[in-house]
């Protein structure tokens, strides 16, 4: 049995080094290098732009175009179909990124992984209990509750990921439709069932090794066939890195299926369309995203499926990232591509424009307030046609934008859940106000 990095090395000698040919088509095709000043006007451009990301991965000093060509990948995969030597360029740079993060010392690498999560697990502990009682967050993460019990033989696993529980309404709306379906789950998600990606991303290696391992085995466990994967960047990392890493390193495959969730719902779409007794009457749109295999169209699909519902194309938006949050090292350009949305909006005349996944819905849902449109987020227009209703408090949070007025609003739930005010204070500074995409470009006239 050889280790995670050794897999991870040999991957890249057998996927990368061995096929790739220079020929820079996955450049061509890539949303990013123009938007981030990188020279790829003239023929030839992309082929040395690859040349140095190969360069950096033989052990080189790599050039600095194809190491900024690594840091802003927004995972949008279309790299992936242009590639005619079957590369995967995504995790191709996935892999630059962390040789990159490596020379900075193993120290110091470790500390920022480590930095890096206990924020990210902090912000979701704390977002998700200012919104929810207890018993209601056992229902969507429960790792919380000490009296929850896994489910027998459950058909699937309902995996959420992490950061879905800021928002945990969408994730209450996913298990409503589970329930209404009549299938039986086990929920895994939050910081303790993480898939890696934040040690990964920081070249912590050994780190994501051992969680995202974790987690596998704690899918397999359940001996439940399929995992519905909420999350986008979850789908991505074990697809690109941790299911043919660990196959090679413990020589065998995961013993489950994962999918996205939005691919098995619409699978699902002849058993739910029943059950869809009350007509939406919406004209909407969607934050369509790139980079997970059917998602889109699946998306896309269940929108249509909704009684009473229009869905709209907005053929002349470009769609470049996975999630909004992966164009935050470019704001300019994040900036004006939800300008691009929302102008594409009101010239198409929808009254809603829909989210699929949460980071965008984190992001933006508070946008639509003085717009001609609301913003809301897919499962809620499904949870609508269902006569499910689960109030989007995250939202009321963002609107509402004022860090005192907020506690006030939630002294029942810091109460309830103990909550370090301060600590409370720090992550609304951060997700409310400071941090507040689109601050400039859309505040209210």
């Amino acid at each position: 049995m050889t280790t995670f990095d050794q897999a991870l090395t040999a991957r890249l000698e057998s996927e990368i080094l061995d096929r790739c040919t220079l020929c820079g088509k996955c450049v061509e095709v890539c949303p990013m290098p123009e938007p981030a000043g990188l020279d790829v006007a003239d023929e030839g451009d992309g082929a040395r732009i690859v040349a140095g990301v190969i360069d950096l991965l033989r052990g080189g000093e790599g050039s600095e175009e194809g190491r900024e060509w690594a840091e802003i990948c927004t995972g949008s995969g279309y790299c992936i179909e242009a590639c005619p030597e079957s590369v995967n360029p995504r995790f191709m740079l996935a892999l630059a990124r962390v040789e990159t993060r490596r020379r900075a010392g193993e120290e110091t690498t470790r500390a920022k992984a480590r930095g890096n999560f206990k924020t990210m697990s902090s912000a979701v502990r704390t977002f998700s209990r200012l919104q929810l009682p207890p018993d209601v967050l056992a229902r969507v993460n429960p790792a919380s509750s000490k009296d929850s019990e896994p489910t027998a033989n459950p058909e699937v696993v309902y995996y959420t990921g992490c950061n879905v529980l800021r928002t945990p309404h969408i994730g209450l709306l996913c298990v409503e439709v589970l329930d209404l379906l009549g299938v039986s789950y086990e929920v895994m998600g939050g910081p303790s069932h993480c898939c890696g990606i934040f040690q990964f991303r920081d070249g912590d290696t050994a780190t994501a090794e051992k969680i995202a391992g974790g987690t596998m085995d704690r899918f397999a466990e359940t001996k439940a066939p399929e995992v519905l994967a909420w999350c986008p960047s979850c789908v991505v990392q074990f697809g690109d890195v941790n299911f043919p890493t660990f196959e090679k390193s413990r020589g065998r495959s995961a013993p489950f299926d994962m999918v996205a969730f939005y691919v098995w719902l619409a699978k699902r779409l002849d058993d739910l369309k029943p059950l869809m007794k009350n007509r939406v009457e919406r004209r909407i749109a969607l934050v369509e995203r790139p980079g997970v295999p059917g998602a889109r169209d699946a998306a896309i699909e269940i929108a249509k499926a909704i009684p009473g519902v229009e869905y709209i194309a907005l053929p002349d938006v470009r769609r470049v990232a996975i999630t909004s949050n992966y164009l935050s090292l470019l704001p300019d350009f994040k900036d004006g591509l939800l300008q691009e949305e929302f102008d594409a909006c009101v010239e198409a005349g929808v009254d809603t424009l829909a989210t699929i996944f949460h980071p965008c819905h984190r992001e933006t849902c508070h946008l639509g307030e003085d717009k001609s449109f609301e913003i809301v987020n897919l499962m809620e227009l499904v949870g609508e046609s269902l006569g499910i209703h689960v109030p989007n408090l995250f939202k009321k949070l963002k609107i509402m934008g004022d860090v005192d007025l907020i506690i006030a609003e939630c002294t029942d739930m810091i109460a309830e859940h103990n909550l370090d005010v301060e600590a409370l204070r720090g992550h609304l500074e951060a997700e409310i106000i400071h941090t507040n995409p689109f601050a400039g470009v859309f505040s209210k006239d």
